[in-house]
C-alpha cells in the first residue's frame, strides 16, 4: 500500500517499516493457527533446554571429581558453577538460533510474495 504523496521521506519510511512489522506479525500468527504448538512440543523445547544446562553441569561435577583425586581439595563448588555457566549459555544460544529461525521463515515468506 503506498503512502500518500504528502508525507516526507522519512515517515514514509518509517510507515513501509510499520506495515512490515504487521504483515510479519500476521505471518506468524496465521502459521501457528495452522501448526499450533502442542505439549509435545513445549515438552521438547523444556526437555533439550534441560539437558543443555544439565549436561555441562554433570561434566563440570565430574571433571571436579578427578580433579580432587590428583590435587585434594575443594574443586567441585568452581566446576559445578563453570559447567553451570557454560550450560546456561549454550542453552541461550540454542534458544536464540531458534528464535533467529523463526524470523529467518517470516524473511523467505516475504521473498516468495
Amino acid at each position: 500500500m503506498p503512502a500518500p504523496p504528502d508525507l516526507d521521506e522519512e515517515t514514509r519510511h518509517e510507515r513501509e517499516q510499520l506495515l512490515r512489522e504487521i504483515a510479519s506479525k500476521e505471518r506468524r500468527r496465521r502459521r501457528r493457527q495452522r501448526h499450533p504448538p502442542t505439549v509435545w512440543s513445549g515438552l521438547g523445547v523444556f526437555g533439550m533446554v534441560g539437558w543443555l544446562i544439565t549436561v555441562p553441569t554433570l561434566i563440570g561435577i565430574a571433571v571436579a571429581l578427578w580433579v580432587n583425586s590428583i590435587y585434594p581439595g575443594t574443586w567441585t563448588l568452581g566446576f559445578f558453577f563453570l559447567g553451570l555457566a557454560i550450560g546456561c549459555i549454550n542453552a541461550w544460544l540454542w534458544v536464540e538460533r531458534e528464535r533467529r529461525k523463526v524470523y529467518e521463515d517470516d524473511d523467505e515468506d516475504d521473498d516468495m510474495e
